[in-house]
């Protein structure tokens, strides 16, 4: 049974002014509890779940393991998509456009992670990610650290090349260049412009709960493009354990039969974005 996280937390939080000012500034926001002690719990219960059933196998991406919550077996985690307005709103909002989701995902870090960024920071403002982590954080223990306004750089060459000829995933490079670590608690979730430098330092396990959205695309080459993005997303399902958590087929079953998932359903159905195709070799 799908669980209506809008039931746990009637009075569902929303962005505020100030916070969209911060995003479109410094490319990230913190968003603190945004979710209810119940709904971690719960949360973390079927992260926790599928992380050991589908372990067998499992690939490892930047010392990560990760597996989608896509799957019957993590209805709530479905649910955050489309059904519970919160996130959908909030990239909405923060992007300005009507957006598609990515597949919901849980990743467990192991130790330090170097600069770096999801998108090149020439290219428009497209994707947003939220992250919700398990454990609390500070700065020494593994918060996710920014470089604030990294987004906005019209040129992303000078930060690249001086990355990758002075830096590396090793604490001290991440100190070096500093940067804003986000401490969170459980319930707190971040969420930021996929073209902003990001890293951690002094983590040792970190358990992440992570959605994307995108803008929606609008042209036959942005749809392709955004066909080729789902398609890197293929190799969390290319493991026996895996296997049980596939990416769009339970939630697009849409059981019991919720509108608003529906409406998101019918719109991905038009643009042929739920007919992944296979990953290609890596």
């Amino acid at each position: 049974m799908t669980i209506n996280s809008a039931s746990m937390n009637p009075i569902a939080p929303r962005v505020e002014a100030v916070d969209i000012a911060h995003f479109l500034a410094f490319g990230f926001v913190h968003l603190r509890g945004w979710l209810t002690a119940d709904e971690v719990a719960t949360l973390r219960a079927e992260a926790e779940e599928a992380l050991l059933d589908g372990k067998e196998g499992s690939g490892d991406v930047m010392r990560a393991r990760q597996i989608a919550l896509m799957a019957t077996t993590t209805p709530f985690s479905m649910s955050l998509l489309v059904d519970d307005p919160r996130f959908l709103d909030a990239a909405t909002t923060l992007l300005g456009r009507p957006v598609l989701p990515m597949p919901a995902i849980a990743i467990r870090h192991t130790g330090d992670t170097g600069w770096h960024t999801d998108r090149r920071t020439a290219l428009p403002r497209t994707r947003l990610s939220f992250s919700h982590y398990f454990e609390p954080l500070t700065a020494s223990t593994g918060a996710p650290r920014f470089l604030p306004a990294t987004h906005l750089l019209s040129s992303y060459e000078a930060f690249d090349r001086y990355i990758t000829d002075h830096c590396s995933p090793s604490s001290p490079s991440v100190d070096h260049i500093g940067g804003q670590a986000v401490e969170t608690q459980p319930g707190d979730v971040i969420a930021f412009d996929s073209r902003v430098l990001h890293a951690s330092r002094g983590g040792r396990t970190r358990f992440r709960w992570a959605l994307e959205y995108c803008i929606e695309p609008e042209t036959p080459e942005k749809i392709a493009s955004h066909r080729d993005t789902l398609v890197e997303w293929v190799y969390l399902v290319d493991h026996p354990g895996g296997k049980r958590y596939p990416l769009y087929t339970d939630w697009a079953a849409n059981r019991p039969q919720h509108p608003d998932r529906a409406a998101m359903i019918a719109r991905m159905t038009q643009l042929d974005l739920l007919r992944i195709p296979p990953h290609r070799a890596r």
